[in-house]
């Protein structure tokens, strides 16, 4: 079994006035090596730091855990307000794909402001990279099936509980699509010792498409 948390928060996150406990890069580290986690993503809101990511990487050579590069946007609903949904992508690119990557989520955060983006004009803008998107779906910045439906083909997952009534819902609105519920840390504090790895899981990794579509949960 491989442990998996995609959900993440680096001090990049400050940038947008979040509260980020944080004492060194190698300290958060050695908290997910502690918790066995192989495969994270730091999904800083709104935000993609391609020199984090390098220097997250650089210390992860020579330990069992792999990074993907990720970000959390800030999205327009059909209707009103906004939601957030996760974006993870593979992690072939290279530090200049990486910085275009970045370039790019800095246009979609200044084009949006504090509107939220256009989910299909975010996607549109992305379509050169391999990525999947995750929403949050009982969550306070939750979306419905209604906000993301025009850009179904890259959901293979979303952030929810399998008891929740928003997810019975979210399914309902898709047609019975099998859109898999999975719930990671959304860990901001890393300077203390709450910590932990919330069940989400592979059986075994070989390559993105494995993320996209063999992720599962512990039950209970």
């Amino acid at each position: 079994m491989i442990k998996v948390d995609l959900h993440l928060h680096s001090p990049t996150s400050k940038k947008i006035g979040d509260a980020i406990g944080w004492i060194s890069l190698a300290t958060t580290i050695n908290k997910i090596r502690n918790q066995d986690i192989q495969l994270i993503s730091f999904t800083d809101h709104d935000h993609f730091s391609a020199k984090f990511y390098q220097e997250l990487t650089e210390q992860l050579i020579g330990t069992n855990i792999r990074a993907f590069p990720g970000c959390e946007l800030t999205i327009a609903r059909k209707t009103r307000g906004t939601g957030h949904i996760l974006f993870i992508f593979d992690n072939k690119y290279t530090p200049q794909e990486l910085k275009q990557l970045e370039r790019i989520i800095n246009e979609i955060r200044l084009h949006s402001s504090t509107g939220g983006a256009k989910i299909a004009k975010v996607i549109a803008k992305l379509r050169d990279y391999d990525f999947m998107i995750c929403p949050h779906v009982d969550k306070v910045d939750a979306v419905t099936w209604a906000d993301v439906a025009e850009v179904k083909d890259y959901i293979f997952n979303v952030e929810c509980s399998r008891k929740s009534v928003k997810y019975a819902k979210f399914l309902r609105e898709a047609n019975g699509t099998n859109i898999n519920p999975v719930k990671f840390s959304d860990c901001h504090l890393w300077n203390d010792d709450k910590f932990k790895w919330t069940g989400c899981y592979l059986q075994e990794y070989h390559q993105f498409a494995d993320i996209k579509n063999k992720l599962k949960m512990m039950e209970g």
